[in-house]
């Protein structure tokens, strides 16, 4: 519907340009600029749409694929060394730091996807993207955040004993099949 990487620019770059027929009172000036919210505005410029706007969101949403497979591996080998320590949130296990760079990734890279339909709404509008886009992305963002949650729950000694410990991951399997 865009039309690949070119299109989608000039598409992003002409819907943001006043027309020499708008009268001058109608043009707002910060039309074409996307602002961000706070907090991201008191350190990150505003992004201008065009080229600039489309790579930082490519990259942005693209840094998650590459994130996640780097993650894995390390909580692989971080398990074989047997300092991963899944769902433990101590500062000597591998586990919370992982998750928080995993959790860092996966915001970024969801306000970025919100930021790109944003500018691109309405050439989308006939595919109706939005519904999709909050299907998926809820069920991907809201399992890891459960995932998580139970975790912190187990971690805290909520559930005790050794059954208990055992079932924790076998618990958050049970719920994703329920939902």
């Amino acid at each position: 519907i865009l039309g690949g990487e070119e299109s989608t620019i000039r598409y992003m770059e002409d819907q943001f340009q006043p027309s020499d027929s708008s009268p001058l009172l109608d043009v707002d000036y910060d039309y074409g600029i996307v602002k961000h919210p706070f907090p991201l505005n008191w350190f990150m410029r505003n992004w201008y749409l065009g080229p600039d706007f489309y790579y930082a969101v490519k990259i942005g949403i693209v840094q998650y694929m590459i994130l996640k497979p780097i993650c894995a591996i390390l909580a692989i080998l971080l398990e074989l060394l047997g300092i991963y320590g899944e769902g433990k949130f101590a500062w000597r296990y591998g586990y919370p730091y992982l998750a928080v760079v995993l959790n860092f990734s996966q915001t970024w890279a969801l306000y970025c996807l919100v930021q790109f339909y944003t500018a691109t709404k309405e050439k989308l509008e006939p595919i109706k993207p939005l519904s999709k886009f909050l299907t998926f992305k809820s069920i991907i963002f809201l399992t890891w955040w459960q995932g998580i949650a139970v975790a912190f729950l187990f971690s805290t000694g909520l559930f005790n004993g050794h059954l208990a410990q055992s079932l924790q991951t076998r618990i958050q399997d049970y719920i994703i099949c329920l939902e």
